[in-house]
């Protein structure tokens, strides 16, 4: 009998214990958690999908990207993805209630984008895959640029390589 995966979920977080213990100079604020991380992933006959949705405790500001594949045939496919991305950057202030006075970080968002993709691609049955699209930012409602992407997957789908080619618009 053979019998695959349907779905997947992860969650994930890390603590730094030598962040924790570290002594602080003046300005410094301690932050030994990660951003708490969780990844889904679905396969059904034709579809594909997985996200990714990153939140970040200590700035409470979230990132999403996500990707959705059909593939009609064996050889054709649709990929459609959508991504969120940001820096933070943290300046640490001098807060005083009554007698008692501490830091803590403010948080910056800064290089904000969104960007939503659309690829048609041709998988060949040896270890190429070609792709051909387009991103459109829904920030300012324009296209942004075209692109030609060019997988090669040598046996065993753990590596590969991979060229692309964007040009803004």
């Amino acid at each position: 009998a053979s019998y695959g995966r349907i779905a997947s979920l992860r969650l994930s977080q890390s603590y730094d214990i030598f962040e924790a213990n570290r002594v602080l100079a003046p300005g410094e604020v301690r932050e030994p958690w990660s951003d708490i991380k969780g990844e889904f992933e679905a396969t059904i006959p034709r579809w594909k999908t997985n996200s990714t949705v990153r939140w970040f405790p200590y700035d409470n500001r979230t990132s999403v990207s996500a990707k959705t594949n059909y593939y009609p045939n064996s050889i054709n496919f649709l990929e459609l993805t959508y991504s969120q991305d940001f820096q933070i950057y943290k300046t640490p202030q001098l807060v005083t209630q009554g007698t008692t006075s501490y830091y803590v970080n403010l948080s910056e968002i800064r290089n904000y984008t969104e960007d939503l993709n659309l690829l048609f691609g041709l998988q060949s049955p040896k270890y190429v895959r070609v792709k051909a699209g387009i991103a459109y930012s829904p920030l300012t409602g324009l296209l942004k640029e075209y692109n030609y992407i060019l997988d090669i997957i040598p046996p065993g789908d753990c590596w590969g390589l991979t060229l692309n080619y964007s040009r803004p618009l």
